[in-house]
C-alpha cells in the first residue's frame, strides 16, 4: 500500500516544483523530503519528475499520476476532518420528532434552519406523529428528539423532559359565526359549542390539550367532528360545523372562510415537550438536543392577539410602543 506521508510530499512537489518551497510547505527539511520522493519512485517504479540544477519537472507519467495521488490526499483530509466533527458530535444521523402542530411553531422552523446551517454535516430525518406514538418512538429508541404535545407520562420509563414550551390559546371559528364579531373569546363561551378535535384520539396531544384546558376552567368539553390534520380541521371550522382549539403559532396560516381569535385567560395555553431518551445519547444527538434546549427561537412566538389582529391586518394596542 502507498505512504500515505509520500504522497503528500509528491503533491505538494508537484504544485511548486522546488524543493525548496515544498520542504517549507511541508514543514519539513529539504533532505527528508528528497528521500521520500526517492522512495516513492522506488515504490512506483518509475520517475515522478525530471530534476535539473534548476528546475523540476514533472515527467508524463508523473502528470498522469498526480490527479490519482491528489484525490487520495483530499479524501484522507475530508476523512480527518469528517472523523473530528463526528467525535464532537457535529456529524451523523440524527432523527428529529415533532407533532403536526409543532410543524407550524416558526420557531421550531427557524431552530431547524440554525441548526442546519451550524452543523451542515448532520444526516437528517425529520418524521411527524401524534404525540402519544412519538413519546413512545422515543423511548423505543426509533426517534432521537422528540417535540411533543404531551407530557411523558410517569409509568413511560425511558424518557425525560428537557424543555418545556407553552403557547397562548388561539380559536379558530368560522367568519359568520356570532361569535366572529368579538375581539376575544372566553372559554366559558364555548360551553356549548362543538369543538373540532384530531381524529388521532387519545394519540393526539393536542386533543389532550384542549381537553386540560376546559378541566383547567370547569368545563365540560362538547366533542364535534374530528380530522386527520390541521388542514382538514380547518375545513371542518369554515364549514360551521365546531370551533377548534390551537396553539398561536398554529394559526399563522390564513385560512379562508376562518377567524383566529385571542382566548382569554392566565390558563388559555397549551404546553410542549422537548423530549428524548433517559439514557446518555450518542455524540450527534446530544449536541442537537444541547441546540435546541439553548434555542430561543421556540420561545420567540407570537401572542394570541398578534396573531388575531395580524389576520385583521392591525395591530393591537398592547403592542404599540411609546
Amino acid at each position: 500500500m502507498l505512504d500515505l506521508r509520500r504522497l503528500r510530499y509528491f503533491v505538494a512537489l508537484a504544485d511548486e516544483l522546488h524543493f525548496g518551497r515544498a520542504a517549507q510547505r511541508l514543514h519539513v527539511a529539504q533532505p527528508p523530503l528528497t528521500r521520500q520522493i526517492g522512495l516513492l519512485e522506488a515504490e512506483l517504479e518509475f520517475p515522478l519528475f525530471q530534476r535539473t540544477s534548476r528546475t523540476v519537472q514533472l515527467t508524463t507519467a508523473g502528470k498522469r499520476f498526480l490527479p490519482f495521488a491528489r484525490a487520495i490526499v483530499e479524501d484522507c483530509v475530508r476523512a480527518e476532518d469528517y472523523a473530528r466533527k463526528l467525535s464532537r458530535g457535529a456529524a451523523g444521523p440524527v432523527t428529529i420528532g415533532y407533532s403536526a402542530s409543532v410543524s407550524l411553531n416558526a420557531g421550531f422552523g427557524a431552530a431547524l434552519r440554525s441548526a442546519a446551517l451550524q452543523f451542515p454535516d448532520i444526516e437528517w430525518t425529520l418524521v411527524e406523529m401524534p404525540s402519544g406514538i412519538l413519546n413512545e418512538r422515543v423511548r423505543g429508541g426509533q426517534v432521537d428528539i422528540g417535540i411533543s404535545r404531551l407530557a411523558p407520562p410517569a409509568d413511560l420509563g425511558g424518557v425525560r423532559i428537557e424543555r418545556h414550551l407553552r403557547e397562548q390559546v388561539v380559536a379558530a371559528i368560522a367568519l359568520d359565526d356570532p361569535l366572529s364579531m368579538h375581539d376575544t373569546l372566553r372559554l366559558e363561551s364555548l360551553a356549548d359549542r362543538h369543538i373540532v378535535l384530531s381524529s388521532a384520539g387519545q394519540a393526539s396531544g393536542l386533543n389532550a390539550q384542549v381537553h386540560r384546558l376546559f378541566e383547567r376552567h370547569g368545563l365540560m368539553l362538547k366533542p364535534g367532528p374530528a380530522a386527520p390534520q390541521l388542514s382538514s380541521m380547518m375545513t371542518l371550522v369554515s364549514a360551521g360545523l365546531g370551533i377548534a382549539l390551537l396553539p398561536a403559532s398554529a394559526a399563522m396560516p390564513l385560512r379562508a372562510g376562518v377567524r383566529y381569535m385571542a382566548v382569554s385567560g392566565d390558563e388559555a395555553h397549551i404546553d410542549g415537550f422537548v423530549i428524548c431518551r433517559e439514557e446518555q445519547l450518542p455524540p450527534p444527538q446530544a449536541t442537537l438536543l444541547r441546540f435546541f434546549f439553548n434555542h430561543t427561537a421556540l420561545d420567540n412566538l407570537p401572542s394570541a392577539e398578534v396573531v388575531a389582529a395580524e389576520q385583521q391586518g392591525s395591530r393591537p394596542a398592547c403592542c404599540d410602543q411609546s
